[in-house]
């Protein structure tokens, strides 16, 4: 059987997203392979600018069992790379489970019944082991999940589920393996998002605020940084398959999570003010206001619990105090794993990913 990714046909699950699109990209224009060979398979058609030629595109819906079956029955792929979801900034925990947990419990389930599967990886998230509110310093694959109540993001919580059950099917059949990779703070070119929202506030100058300090340190990825892991994972669990007996146990990549990042801790606030002067919209460094974190909590909290008063719960507080934590507090990532097993290490450094996420930008205010 094939061992690399460019043998096989291909199914990628949320190609109509951005990482899935980006993941169509990089197989199609990187690895060479035969467009014909990859099929997406997406509730909506791709968006202007993100579809391929001869790419095959599939309307279905993963929470409709029947749907998502009769897809991959048609596609008979070999490997399966499930990057859909829905939108991380949701707050909606029913969406979530629906769509993260059962919808993904329907994909495996009709993974394992195609006997042509022999690899799915799972896109999850490097937040599934952190509570989105505390400072984590160095974290790994190692550190337990955290779920509600204790986890802050309801995302968060679903993608935990979510990775759990997809590792809990590896070898559900002999031949069949899951793995996992969590990216940590996407960005990337039109990233809708990182990108796109932090070009808007540093264009209305509202870069200049910044919750705490400004010394604490983030993770980010690169969005090719994480297709090249995925792609790397696919290779490795291919190779599982085709020879377990050559795997040693301390290179187990079957059943396993991979973190990716870029590989650098920078500041949180760093980041953002250089990417904002990357786009032509720098911040004046004498005109930076800090708010003290415990006072912009607070308020958060304040306007939150009245939003929850005033609307039964049915509405979404336009200020959630987690969102605020997440300027504020330190949040790195150590990727030896990846680097060991997966032969990880990132194409694209932080600066370089910053140039080329402008990039279009740049061009476009060119012509204006």
């Amino acid at each position: 059987m094939a061992t690399d990714i460019t043998n096989c046909r291909v199914l990628v699950v949320g190609g109509c997203g951005y990482l899935g699109y980006r993941i169509i990209r990089w197989l199609v224009h990187e690895c060479q392979m035969p467009p014909s060979e990859i099929t997406s398979v997406d509730i909506i058609d791709p968006p202007a600018g993100r579809e391929e030629k001869l790419v095959e595109y599939l309307l279905a819906d993963m929470t409709d069992k029947k749907a998502i079956s009769d897809a991959i029955d048609k596609i008979q792929p070999e490997v399966i790379i499930h990057t859909a979801s829905p939108a991380a900034n949701l707050a909606n925990l029913n969406i979530f489970m629906r769509n993260n947990v059962e919808g993904t419990r329907n994909l495996l389930d009709a993974a394992v019944a195609q006997p042509s599967v022999k690899v799915v990886v799972f896109t999850s998230s490097s937040s599934v082991s952190h509570d989105s509110i505390s400072d984590l310093s160095e974290g790994t694959e190692d550190d337990p999940y955290v779920f509600l109540p204790r986890q802050r993001q309801t995302y968060s919580h679903s993608k935990a589920v979510a990775e759990q059950l997809s590792r809990s099917y590896n070898r559900k059949r002999k031949d069949f393996v899951t793995g996992v990779i969590r990216p940590s703070a996407l960005f990337g070119p039109a990233e809708p998002i990182t990108t796109v929202v932090l070009v808007a506030l540093a264009k209305k100058g509202n870069l200049r605020y910044q919750i705490g300090d400004g010394k604490n340190a983030t993770d980010f990825t690169y969005v090719d940084n994480a297709v090249i892991g995925h792609i790397l994972l696919v290779n490795g669990l291919l190779k599982a398959v085709a020879h377990p007996e050559l795997v040693h146990e301390d290179m187990r990549l079957e059943g396993e999570a991979f973190i990716i990042t870029d590989d650098e801790h920078w500041g949180f606030w760093t980041f953002f003010r250089d990417f904002g002067a990357a786009a032509g919209y720098p911040t004046d460094p004498s005109k930076i206001i800090s708010i003290p974190k415990g006072l912009a909590l607070g308020v958060a909290g304040l306007i939150e619990r009245t939003y929850l008063a005033f609307t039964f719960g049915n509405k979404a507080s336009p200020v959630r105090q987690v969102d605020l934590a997440y300027s504020a507090i330190e949040r790195t990532f150590n990727i030896a794993k990846a680097k060991k097993r997966l032969g990880y290490t990132p194409r694209f450094s932080v600066n370089e990913g910053i140039r080329l996420s402008v990039a279009p930008i740049l061009e476009a205010k060119s012509h204006v």
